[in-house]
């Protein structure tokens, strides 16, 4: 994967020529955030390796005028290779979003080493409602490929059971349709001090959260790995529709904000879980005694952020 450096100049240099000195033209900012590997490494069946869990995020946004703006994100690892991006274009309170996110490496199932490619893509569109005090809503299709183990429960293959069966799919397919909602506390207290025209500061707790909700989907890939050549009960690929599947991160922690008339700076530091939950999942959909294979449910970090407004 070519490697690439972006600082925060670069993000600067992207608005040159525009009148920075109104409140809210330009916005530039700096993460870094620490995540452990997704779920119960044991219990899922296999071991991931190679697996990167630091991430610095380079951020940054220019209104052109009151109606219209275009912002984003780059995201690099540990070896300052792009891992993943948004872009988003934003007219009146509107906004069209595009973001794509992968990882590559290794996994061990069964002592052998399999080659893996994980992806993420999500696509929406989303209402910046005016009265809502921060608050975003916007209908999403959200995509991702991930290792999953899967396991023949009872399954019969030539009159043998296949209690102890079990295989990989190194890329499985997980879909959600449905709305996303959003809030970052930092930045609307940032707007609403930076909207007073004062020299003011603030520090206090805050939380942030994207959740979205929906429709799940789940579909084998074409690189299955040890999977059952003919079955009474299974043949060929599985699919798995279900209801009241959500994708989210929750975050607390601690803010720090001075604003002053034409700039403010943010500065924040807390916790963050990740919470995966396709609920509703019909399996006997192809075999009453096939396990629908599950997300990692549950992860944690930390992040820390600068940001500067102008």
């Amino acid at each position: 994967m070519k490697t690439m450096r972006i600082t925060l100049a670069a993000l600067t240099l992207a608005a040159s020529g525009l009148n920075t000195a109104q409140a809210g033209v330009l916005w530039v900012g700096y993460g870094k955030s620490n995540q452990a590997k997704q779920g119960d490494v044991e219990g899922r069946g296999y071991d991931i390796e190679d697996y990167s869990k630091s991430f610095n995020t380079y951020s940054g946004s220019v209104f052109l005028n009151d109606a219209a703006g275009v912002s984003g994100y780059v995201d690099q690892n540990d070896d300052n290779d792009v891992i993943g991006y948004r872009g988003t274009l934003r007219v009146a309170t509107h906004a069209l979003e595009w973001e794509r996110g992968w990882q590559k490496g290794q996994l061990e199932f069964e002592d052998q080493l399999f080659n893996y490619r994980s992806d993420f893509m999500k696509a929406g569109i989303f209402e910046y409602a005016e009265d809502a005090e921060g608050l975003e809503v916007g209908l999403v299709y959200h995509r991702k490929t991930k290792p999953t183990m899967l396991k023949a429960d009872g399954a019969t293959q030539s009159g043998a059971y296949l209690d102890d069966e079990k295989w990989i799919d190194p890329e499985m397919k997980y879909e959600l349709y449905g709305f996303e909602l959003r809030y970052d506390s930092v930045r609307n207290t940032m707007d609403k001090l930076v909207a007073t025209g004062k020299s003011v500061s603030s520090a206090d707790w805050y939380f942030s959260f994207t959740h979205i909700q929906g429709i799940g989907h789940i579909r084998t890939s074409k690189s299955v790995r040890n999977k059952p050549q003919s079955s009474d009960q299974y043949k060929g690929d599985e699919e798995w529709w279900g209801f009241l599947a959500a994708q989210g991160r929750y975050q607390f922690g601690l803010a720090y904000i001075k604003a002053a008339p034409g700039w403010a700076l943010s500065l924040d530091a807390g916790v963050f879980a990740d919470l995966s939950l396709p609920l509703g999942l019909h399996k006997d959909m192809f075999s009453k005694d096939k396990n629908v294979p599950q997300q990692e449910r549950f992860s944690t970090g930390w992040e820390a952020r600068a940001g500067l407004l102008f």
